[in-house]
């Protein structure tokens, strides 16, 4: 069931991918330029030959075949893959992005395919912290 259900949300990402891409002049060129920070794996990163993989990417190639383009993908810092899309540098985005209602405002987002729970680890042996309210006062570090 969980592998129909992923299968199913895959398909829907791809139709308004499709949609998107159409609706922006994507499908005129021969290659989709796909813009990325490569540095949140599993989503987009660099293996050891120094190429750009990782499940968006994966999801990304796969909308390139079915459209039969080329990819280009195209690494850049977080903060400028948005000015990077609508000044139409690159094609789409494969980011591990938030939809926000800020990021709404300016660009189109796909279904989701992939929804993720925020948590913090601690160590095993490490009873102090149980809770959000434990990390008052504390230092942490987070990726968003």
């Amino acid at each position: 069931m969980k592998i129909r259900s992923v299968l199913l949300l895959t398909l829907l990402f791809l139709g308004a991918i499709f949609a998107q891409t159409a609706a922006a002049g994507v499908m005129d060129g021969d290659v989709i330029r796909i813009g990325t920070e490569a540095t949140y794996p599993p989503f987009e990163f660099r293996n050891e030959k120094n190429e750009i993989v990782g499940y968006e990417i994966d999801i990304a190639l796969e909308i390139a075949e079915i459209l039969g383009k080329k990819v280009e993908i195209v690494d850049m810092a977080f903060d400028g893959l948005i000015p990077a899309l609508l000044t139409r540098k690159v094609d789409l985005l494969a980011a591990g992005m938030t939809n926000t209602e800020e990021r709404r405002k300016k660009v189109g987002f796909s279904t989701v395919y992939y929804d993720i729970e925020n948590a913090f680890v601690v160590r095993s042996d490490d009873d102090s912290m149980t809770g959000l309210d434990d990390l008052k006062g504390k230092i942490a570090t987070v990726q968003m």
